[in-house]
């Protein structure tokens, strides 16, 4: 049986994102016959989400620390990789499949695969390299792309909203958020989602105890239905943001990294999400514009993600690696 060892970076303020993604990949894989196991660091939440599906994990002292073990392909989720990581990585899985790198690294892996890239974008890579650049590549659970191809209809302004943070919220932008939505006095129902590494739950009992507008949903394992049940979602420019647009869901993004901005922008210019700028940005006069928004551009926003999007990219991937390993 062939072997994968997947790195992920995973702590409270980076959150899980990664791990999130990749066991996603993950599952697909193991499907394959292929063998599947974690390489991370010592991050309790991130430990117990991979140890709850069931993969074997290596733990490392440190995000630098390479490798795990051997393997037959080394896939890395970890940020941007120097070539002297990969290199000596090189001696230890025959080959390497990247996620979102843009380091020296890239240029010396098999496979560099980034949702947030476009084919333009491969002409300053190492020719021996290939890509998988753009949305049809993003890797989102499986219950995406099962569901409805038709976009949603909207004949009413919002009624209910989703926030999703990730799975620690470093910035407590869930607290922020359910308060300012509740100042407005708008009666829009809030669904909370909080992960494994929430950190401010004392906190938020005090909105449910308070107020018939507001429930928590913790750690579900995926997001589809959430998001089809409710009208619009709050959340970061990661991979709730493309989970969003394939359920035809409105978004309102709020950046808690760096690189989420190019994201958000990006889909923004698309009519699919309004980009509200970064967690110090936070303004009560937005927040009410976007739960003002007309049923019109509702269903505009929808239909445009819809048409970005189909939910397989999780399939493409598993299939380009598995030839990868032929």
């Amino acid at each position: 049986m062939q072997t994968i060892a997947i790195y992920c970076k995973a702590s409270f303020q980076e959150g899980l994102g990664h791990v999130v993604r990749q066991l996603n990949l993950a599952r697909a894989l193991d499907d394959t016959g292929i063998d599947v196991y974690f390489c991370i660091e010592d991050y309790p939440p991130a430990i117990a989400k991979i140890k709850d599906h069931g993969f074997p994990i290596f733990t490392l002292n440190s995000q630098e620390q390479l490798p795990g073990g051997v393997a037959d392909l080394a896939l890395l989720d970890r940020g941007d990789n120097t070539r002297e990581a990969i290199d000596a990585l090189r001696v230890y899985a025959k080959r390497i499949v990247d996620f979102d790198d843009l380091g020296s690294g890239r240029n010396a892996v098999d496979l560099l695969i980034d949702a947030n890239l476009g084919a333009e974008d491969c002409k300053n890579l190492a020719s021996n390299v290939k890509t998988l650049f753009g949305l049809p590549y993003s890797v989102l659970h499986p219950e995406y792309s099962k569901t409805e191809s038709a976009a949603r209809t909207y004949t009413q302004p919002i009624q209910s909203v989703l926030i999703s943070m990730g799975g620690t919220d470093p910035n407590k932008l869930s607290l922020r958020l359910t308060q300012t939505i509740l100042n407005l006095g708008s009666n829009v129902m809030v669904a909370v989602v909080t992960g494994p590494g929430f950190e401010d739950l004392d906190s938020f009992r005090l909105f449910e105890d308070n107020s018939r507008l507001v429930r928590r949903v913790n750690n579900p394992p995926h997001l589809a239905d959430l998001l089809r049940e409710h009208d619009a979602v709050f959340c970061s420019g990661g991979v709730t943001l493309h989970e969003a647009a394939a359920c035809g869901t409105p978004a309102f993004v709020i950046g808690q990294a760096e690189h989420q901005k190019k994201c958000a922008g990006f889909f923004s210019r698309e009519g699919v999400a309004v980009d509200l700028g970064t967690a110090a940005d936070i303004d009560e006069a937005r927040i009410a514009d976007c739960l003002a928004l007309p049923k019109e551009t509702l269903n505009k926003m929808s239909h445009r993600g819809k048409e970005l999007l189909d939910g397989r990219g999780i399939f493409r991937v598993a299939e380009e690696i598995n030839v990868l390993l032929k």
